[in-house]
C-alpha cells in the first residue's frame, strides 16, 4: 500500500545511483521500507536535491512528531484529542469518497484502514492549516482543512452527524492552534 499524502524521510539513506540507467539519479532508502528511486534533470539538480534532502532525511527532534506512532495500532496511541471515522476525499484514479478511521493527535491526523489496523496507513501533519466547514455537493456535514501554501495538500472530509462534524472542527482547530510557530 503507498503512503497517503506524503513519505516521513527521517532516517532514510540517500545514495547516487549513476548505473540505474538515468543520468542524475539517486535512491533513498531505509530498513524495512520501500526504496525511493529518483532523478534529477541536471548535475546541478541533483546537488540540490541531495542537499535539501539530507537535513530532511536526519532523525526529527520535534516533540508532536515521532515515527512510532505511525506503527501503532489506533487503539494504542494514548490520549488523542480527537478519534473516529471520517469520510476523506481521494484523488487517486479520480475522485471517491473513502471511510477511514482517523486520529489526531498533536496536530497530526493519522489515517487507518479501520480501527483494528495494525498501523497508520498515512499521516497529515497540520501545523499552519485552517479548519473551515464546506458544503461539498450532497455531502450536508462536509469540512475540509486548507493549507497554509498553495503547494500544500487540500484535505476533505465529511462526517454522519452535525455532531460529529462539529467534534472534529473543535478538536482540529484547538490541535493546530497549540502548535502555531512563533518566531
Amino acid at each position: 500500500s503507498q503512503p497517503v499524502g506524503a513519505v516521513h524521510l527521517a532516517g532514510y539513506s540517500i545514495t547516487r545511483t549513476p548505473d540505474s540507467g538515468y543520468p542524475h539519479s539517486f535512491r533513498l532508502s531505509k530498513k524495512s521500507a520501500l526504496s525511493l528511486h529518483l532523478a534529477a534533470t541536471s548535475s546541478d539538480k541533483l546537488e540540490q536535491w541531495i542537499n535539501a534532502l539530507s537535513s530532511a532525511t536526519k532523525p526529527l527532534e520535534e516533540p508532536w512528531l515521532d515515527e512510532k506512532t505511525l506503527k501503532l495500532p489506533p487503539t494504542r496511541i494514548q490520549q488523542p484529542e480527537c478519534a473516529g471515522t471520517l469520510c476523506t476525499l481521494v484523488h487517486h484514479r479520480g475522485k471517491a469518497w473513502r471511510r477511514r478511521f482517523c486520529l489526531l493527535k498533536n496536530a497530526c491526523l493519522y489515517f487507518y484502514s479501520d480501527i483494528n489496523a495494525d498501523c497508520a496507513s498515512g499521516m497529515a501533519c497540520l501545523q499552519g492549516y485552517r479548519v473551515q466547514s464546506s458544503a461539498s455537493g450532497a455531502k450536508r456535514f462536509a469540512f475540509e482543512l486548507v493549507p497554509p501554501e498553495p503547494s500544500l495538500k487540500h484535505f476533505y472530509f465529511y462526517t454522519d452527524t452535525e455532531m460529529d462534524k462539529k467534534r472534529w472542527l473543535a478538536a482540529l482547530e484547538y490541535s493546530i492552534d497549540r502548535w502555531i510557530k512563533v518566531s
